[in-house]
């Protein structure tokens, strides 16, 4: 839902429409994810056990993180809000 959002906005402004407005929340999900692809550029060319290790070293700690603030941010939403759905 977020990145579907995120990318209409990017292709109302290149066709120079006037794009959506991004919801704060989304934005800083996607920034949270990004750590992990973060994670995935710097180890894109060592080997895949070493992959493994980094993932497990480095991608783990980021997806307990994002899994936390998404649950309390989420607690924080009215059952009503379209995003809590």
């Amino acid at each position: 839902f977020v990145l579907a959002d995120i990318e209409a906005s990017a292709r109302r402004r290149a066709s120079n429409k006037t794009p959506s407005p991004v919801s704060p929340l989304a934005l800083k999900a996607v920034r949270r994810i990004d750590l992990l692809f973060d994670v995935e550029r710097a180890i894109n060319r060592l080997d895949a056990a070493q992959r493994k290790t980094v993932r497990q070293e480095q991608s783990a700690r980021h997806i307990a993180d994002l899994e936390a603030w998404m649950r309390a941010e989420r607690a924080g939403l009215s059952r009503h809000n379209e995003i809590a759905k």
